[in-house]
């Protein structure tokens, strides 16, 4: 038998070999077990403190058929009395057949093996390495994915002193995964690692600092212990904040998460357009909780130079259901919308399932992918009731109260809320496919599809910019003519007092009543 003191001495047929061998171990009878260290001597010595990792190696190698000798507490050892660390492998080393070594010190368990002629087993050294933890992890990965080879894995927590976390990134960079570090700077994965991961061409991320508005992240980033930053709103009237303010809290911590609902996007890539900033520092942008158009992540990225920027689509209910980044809408997708087809929310997440609900008698649909309807989902992340409400128990699909469909590559595309969709004798109009396709005018901040006396109309926000007539520009008109509207009335479109991003369409009912 070998020493096992580092990952970085382990090449992957090794680690590979080991776990076919605790697989064969695990799959013996008891009897089978017990001959496979029979007449052999352990000793751990664990100079540090030591319950799980210490009762887990002496409790193996009694099932194993082995005897065990165990080092006492270093205050009843010869150690108090200053016998050397050296010297007290020696001694253990004429007792044993293998020695389990834990200790305080980097590098301990390297010097037990120059010291000692037996094989030595690193239960911990200091916070350099613990390889025996990272078996153990793999096995369970293995047991759990079925394989190694090509996993998405996020480490958080402390990890400059994480000799697990050191050990577990020395082993998967055998097996091409991609690695998130999920940690406040200071206690974030030490430079030499990470150098090693870039050395491999091993894809990884660092979530350090995150700035967000949505209390739900707020929870989760306390209880990973994230760095998280609040942003400097307005929080009755957030439209109305100090955006200089906001965008001095990102560049003075060095953000490098945003996560913002798309009305304060909206006001800080105005104020950074204005003073001529950007905020090349961050590294990913996310936004969702009301729509999100193509054109504000265009936006975004003029100011967010060197972000990931991605739009999710959710529920509080059901966090996220799919997910859109920026660099994967082709020019196929932007033409679709254009043309009416609704407004992109891209892949659903793995952890959803999602089905869509026909809505109208009238849809004869060739295929599923042309059914347009309600959109239902469930999962781990969907609620499973609401407080002081009855949940039926044959229900167990959430019913978002949007509409949309998948279309045939498979993104799911959003057509407006289901009460919001209009019919006008035998024809059904959803509101995002007309929106969605104004969104692209450059001269309208925003529109909504209403209707009246089976007539269609658009309230339309002019860009601030726009100095000229909205009823004459081109883009509009052409729109206009295209989706059979009646009329176009210019108006401050209100908007809901939370997000600030959502159309508020009650107060949207009075301004109808004027048409």
């Amino acid at each position: 038998m070998g020493n096992i003191i580092s990952m970085n001495d382990m090449k992957k047929k090794e680690i590979l070999d080991i776990l076919e061998l605790a697989r064969k171990i695990e799959n013996c009878s008891e009897e089978e077990k017990l001959k496979f260290l029979h007449g052999k001597i352990i000793s751990t010595l664990f100079f540090e403190p030591s319950t799980r990792t210490k009762m887990s190696f002496e409790s193996a190698a009694m099932r194993l058929g082995a005897k065990v000798l165990s080092l006492p507490p270093v205050e009843q050892s010869s150690v108090k009395k200053g016998e050397s660390f050296t010297d007290t492998i020696k001694m253990v080393e004429a007792y044993s057949d293998v020695i389990v070594v834990r200790h305080p010190f980097d590098g301990a368990a390297r010097l037990a093996v120059e010291t000692s002629e037996k094989p030595v087993i690193n239960a911990g050294d200091g916070s350099n390495q613990h390889p025996s933890q990272t078996l153990l992890d793999l096995y369970t990965i293995l047991e759990e994915k079925g394989t190694l080879e090509n996993l998405k894995i996020a480490f958080v927590g402390d990890l400059k002193y994480g000799r697990t976390v050191h050990s577990l990134t020395r082993a998967l960079m055998h097996f091409n995964p991609t690695i998130y570090f999920v940690a406040p700077q200071i206690l974030q994965m030490p430079d030499y690692l990470l150098e090693d991961l870039k050395e491999k061409n091993i894809k990884f991320e660092k979530e350090t600092s995150v700035y967000s508005s949505f209390p739900i992240f707020l929870f989760s980033h306390i209880a990973t212990g994230t760095t998280t930053f609040i942003p400097d709103l307005n929080w009755q009237k957030p439209a109305e904040s100090n955006f200089k303010n906001i965008v001095k809290q990102i560049m003075e911590n060095n953000i490098q998460n945003v996560i913002l609902p798309p009305a304060i996007f909206e006001n800080i890539v105005k104020f950074c357009k204005n003073e001529k900033i950007t905020l090349e520092n961050v590294q990913k942008v996310y936004t969702g909780g009301a729509p999100v158009f193509y054109s504000l992540m265009e936006k975004i990225k003029e100011v967010f130079t060197n972000a990931k920027i991605t739009a999710l689509y959710g529920a509080s209910e059901a966090e996220p259901i799919s997910s859109l980044n920026f660099e994967d809408i082709t020019k196929e997708d932007i033409e679709n919308m254009k043309n009416g087809e609704g407004l992109l929310a891209g892949k659903i997440v793995n952890e959803i399932e999602l089905k869509i609900e026909k809505l109208e008698k009238s849809d004869n649909v060739k295929d599923s992918s042309e059914l347009k309807g309600e959109i239902l989902v469930k999962g781990e992340n969907v609620v499973n009731g609401y407080l002081n409400v009855e949940k039926n128990p044959d229900e167990i699909w959430h019913r978002t109260g949007d509409t949309g469909y998948i279309n045939r590559k498979g993104q799911l595309i959003l057509l407006g809320r289901v009460k919001g969709r209009i019919q006008i004798e035998e024809n059904i109009y959803y509101p995002f496919t007309v929106e969605t396709a104004f969104s692209f005018c450059k001269n309208l901040k925003k529109s909504v599809l209403t209707s009246k006396d089976d007539k269609l109309y658009l309230f339309a926000e002019r860009n601030p910019k726009f100095k000229g007539d909205l009823s004459e520009d081109n883009e509009i008109k052409e729109l206009k003519e295209k989706f059979g509207i009646f009329k176009i009335i210019e108006t401050e479109i209100p908007m809901d007092k939370r997000h600030n991003s959502k159309t508020d369409y009650k107060r949207l009912e009075e301004l109808k009543k004027e048409l």
